[in-house]
Order: structure tokens, then C-alpha cells, then sequence
């Protein structure tokens, strides 16, 4: 996704102090659940949306035909046509999936 991609997933997450080889390995399994969850958001946020209630389906299914593909600008493309504040709603995410992981670190610390 082209906003995961102005997001410094090292520096946003504190992975710096980590050995090269365990940020490349974070920095995938981080990508991967953002864009689980953004995909997840897109998906309710067409159906949610009254201009597309009558459009869903389609749209929808063209997202699933897109995603399926390996054309990623098809895919940015049709996110920045049908959803409009899509960074916006990346921006949430990332900061919503920082927020779980301190909350974990936290409960981690006090345990030891």
C-alpha cells in the first residue's frame, strides 16, 4: 500500500535496536497485520457508505479482483478514487496497532 509506505514501520514501532535481520522479520509481520486491518476497514467502510450501499457488490468484488492481482497501483488507484481519506484511515490504524503493542509491553515489564 502506497501510505504504508511513508510510514517508517522501524522508527514508529522502536524497532531500531534490533538486529537487521529481526526488523526486516518485524517490520513484515507489522505490514502484514496493518494491511489486514486496512483492507478489513476498506471493505466495511464501502459497504457502510450509502453512495456505495447500492454498489457494494461490485465494488467489493472489483477490491477482491484487484487485491488478487499483483497490480499495486491498480489497487492504490481504486482505494484513492472510492475512499478518499484512505491515509487518514491507515494513520488510525498504525497508531491503534502502536498503541495495543505498548499496552502489551507494559503488562510484559510489570510481570518481570
Amino acid at each position: 500500500m502506497e501510505q504504508r509506505e511513508q510510514i517508517d514501520i522501524i522508527k514508529e514501532f522502536g524497532l531500531e535496536k534490533l538486529s537487521d535481520d529481526q526488523q526486516v522479520a518485524q517490520q513484515q509481520k507489522i505490514m502484514e497485520i496493518l494491511d489486514t486491518r486496512f483492507i478489513r476497514q476498506l471493505v466495511l467502510r464501502l459497504s457502510d457508505d450509502s453512495f456505495f450501499e447500492r454498489l457494494f457488490k461490485s465494488k467489493t468484488k472489483k477490491l477482491n479482483t484487484l487485491l488478487a492481482g499483483d497490480d499495486q497501483q491498480a489497487v492504490i488507484s481504486f482505494i484513492a478514487k472510492n475512499i478518499p481519506d484512505y491515509p487518514k484511515i491507515y494513520r488510525n490504524i498504525t497508531d491503534d496497532l502502536k498503541r495495543e503493542m505498548s499496552g502489551v509491553l507494559n503488562i510484559i515489564k510489570k510481570k518481570d
